[in-house]
């Protein structure tokens, strides 16, 4: 559905339109109006949003300096995305969206991960299989346990992951070609050895491990398989400074988000309603006593009958003689109504 929104050229006109129009918190009704112009089926209206993003911001694409700059600069910011992407923004002047960002720097994450197996690793089918199942989040976060403030051993352990990853990353964006797996080889033995690589790689397991507990994907201590990171318990884990620091804080911030968010919406909503309320206010009868044409249930104007279920009062009715016309009680006239 992305492509073919950003293919067509009618398509991604009419869609700026309407956002245009309706704005950027109408997605179920825009997604509605294209489906029925273009005979196309959106599943979940809110995809539109990344596709109005795309076609306002094309993604440009990137070399290979640009993309050390990516790299380089999520690195000084410990990839976290809302710090780095500004600073790329700004320094690069590619207005690259926050998904492409996230997506490149993530396949350079793996990318790099990959070629430390290449290196290290004997049976690397296996290796590249889980690593493939790990988000690329989990391995920016060992960076993040950089900003850990703790001094016992074990988040001292998690600083020095941070460090090597530091170490891998900055010597695979130093070679030209990326498979020169010799060159990199020469270049990393004598910073990293097997055994810290194996240490960093179950580092990356057990950073999904915490965030599969953090929503609840594992939530019996039986489906834990401790290992040199993972704690035997679910209650254990919770209790450590890096599930605090990075998962907990992480949460919380995006709940914050989520709520802002939403009292925005409100406030909007509630304006809307509002200005809606003084533009179009409701008419208020003041007169007392209005004298009508009626004929068993229907209403006379200009010598045409109309039915009608309940008396309509008219602005300025024509004037009748005492035969024609009678007098309204509207308390009565209320209570009529409202059966």
């Amino acid at each position: 559905m992305l492509k073919k929104c950003t293919d067509n050229p009618k398509i991604a006109e009419t869609l700026k339109q309407l956002v245009q129009e309706r704005g950027q918190k109408r997605w179920p009704e825009i997604a509605k109006v294209l489906e029925s112009m273009y005979d196309i089926k959106i599943e979940i209206p809110f995809t539109l949003k990344a596709i109005y993003q795309d076609i306002m911001n094309p993604r440009p694409g990137l070399n290979t300096e640009q993309l050390k700059l990516l790299v380089t600069t999520a690195m000084k910011y410990r990839s976290v995305i809302r710090l780095a992407l500004p600073e790329f923004q700004k320094v690069s002047g590619i207005g690259i969206s926050r998904h492409k960002f996230v997506s490149r720097l993530y396949r350079f994450y793996k990318n790099t991960i990959l070629a430390g197996i290449q290196i290290f690793i004997r049976n690397k089918m296996d290796y590249r299989k889980r690593l493939a199942k790990f988000p690329g989040q989990s391995i920016g976060r060992i960076l993040q346990c950089k900003e850990l403030t703790g001094e016992d051993d074990f988040t001292q352990r998690l600083k020095l992951m941070a460090d090597q990853l530091e170490i891998l990353l900055n010597c695979y964006l130093s070679l030209e070609d990326e498979r020169d797996y010799s060159l990199l080889y020469d270049i990393l033995t004598p910073r990293m050895n097997k055994k810290t690589f194996f240490l960093l790689l179950n580092c990356i397991s057990f950073m999904d491990d915490l965030r599969c507990i953090q929503q609840n994907v594992i939530k019996s201590d039986e489906e834990l398989m401790p290992d040199y990171w993972l704690q035997p318990t679910i209650k254990e884990n919770k209790e450590l400074l890096v599930y605090k620091r990075l998962f907990l804080d992480d949460m919380d911030y995006k709940f914050r988000m989520y709520t802002d968010s939403q009292d925005v919406q409100t406030e909007i909503d509630f304006k809307f309603f509002l200005n809606n309320a003084y533009m179009k206010p409701k008419s208020v009868v003041t007169q007392r006593s209005v004298k009508l044409k009626t004929v068993r249930g229907k209403i006379t104007v200009n010598d045409k009958k109309y039915p009608s279920d309940k008396t309509i009062i008219f602005d300025q009715p024509e004037e009748e003689s005492e035969q024609e016309g009678y007098e309204i009680d509207f308390k009565k006239h209320r209570l009529l109504n409202k059966d």
